[in-house]
């Protein structure tokens, strides 16, 4: 049965790259003495919509405060440090860049034009989902205990002030990559 342990996460080195990437971004582009810097790659939806798409993406490398990348960092460093396990390189940057993106992209479609987020969580829960989706076939506490802890997640998404739907398209995201994932699993264990 798999087990995270400080092993695994001393080897997870992409996740300790986007870890530190995260951590020079918010010390780099703090709000606090760099707020235009930080309000020209917030995703801002009125500029999004005006053409400036690159806020989809510099937004999940932004946060609003220290307990923002403390709990973002943390999710990071557990779900990050499991799906590096079994994906590979490639698998595993694009399972984060594009649960982040997503994640961005319906929170454009679906929120107001007024609407200001940053943020790395819908990018975490793209790396949640997809541990969920791995981990569920090796034990079916794990696919409980997962449901369970993705609820819970998803319905404190509903306070004000969060990501909602980042969320939850990062989620799907990240499920969608995990079940992929799986079948070329299978798949190859098939030959």
């Amino acid at each position: 049965m798999y087990s995270l342990d400080q092993d695994k996460i001393r080897n997870a080195r992409i996740t300790q790259v986007l870890i530190i990437i995260n951590v020079v971004c918010f010390i780099a582009f703090n709000p606090i003495y760099s707020e235009k810097l930080w309000l020209v790659l917030a995703q801002y939806n009125a500029a999004v919509w005006d053409g400036q798409i690159w806020r989809l993406i510099t937004s999940v490398f932004l946060h609003g405060n220290i307990e923002h990348i403390f709990y973002n960092m943390i999710g990071l460093l557990l779900f990050g440090a499991t799906v590096e396990g079994f994906m590979n390189k490639k698998e595993y940057i694009a399972t984060f860049l594009l649960s982040g993106l997503v994640g961005s992209i319906f929170s454009l479609l679906l929120e107001s034009p007024e609407t200001l987020s940053v943020g790395a969580s819908g990018a975490i829960y793209g790396l949640m989902g997809a541990s969920f989706m791995i981990l569920s076939k090796e034990n079916p506490f794990i696919f409980l205990y997962g449901i369970i802890y993705i609820v819970i997640s998803v319905w404190g998404s509903f306070a004000p002030g969060i990501g909602t739907w980042a969320h939850i398209f990062g989620l799907a995201t990240g499920l969608l990559f995990g079940y992929l994932y799986n079948r070329k699993v299978r798949a190859m264990r098939a030959y």
